[in-house]
C-alpha cells in the first residue's frame, strides 16, 4: 500500500473518531495511530456482518460443494500468504 493510500485511510478512520493519534515516545516525529472503543466495535460489526453473509451463501450449496470448498482452504490460505516476487 503506498503511503499516500494508508494517510487517506487514517484521515477517515480518524474522522470518524476509529482510531486516534498518539505520540512516539522514542521519536518525537512519528505518530502512533490506536484504535479506539468505537474502531473495535465496528470491526467487530463489520466481521459479523461478512460471516452472516458468508453463511447465507454457503446455505446454497450443498454438501459436495461445502466439501470441495473446505478442501481448498489450504490452498486459499497459501495464496493469501505468498510474498509478491
Amino acid at each position: 500500500m503506498k503511503p499516500q493510500s494508508m494517510k487517506a485511510i487514517l484521515a477517515i478512520l480518524e474522522k470518524e473518531a476509529c482510531v486516534e493519534r498518539e505520540p512516539h515516545l522514542a521519536d518525537g516525529r512519528r505518530i502512533l495511530f490506536a484504535i479506539t472503543r468505537k474502531g473495535l466495535d465496528e470491526r467487530k460489526r463489520r466481521t459479523a456482518a461478512k460471516r452472516q453473509w458468508l453463511l447465507a451463501k454457503l446455505e446454497r450449496f450443498d454438501s459436495h460443494d461445502v466439501a470441495t470448498l473446505a478442501a481448498a482452504i489450504p490452498l486459499i490460505s497459501r495464496l493469501g500468504s505468498s510474498t509478491h516476487q
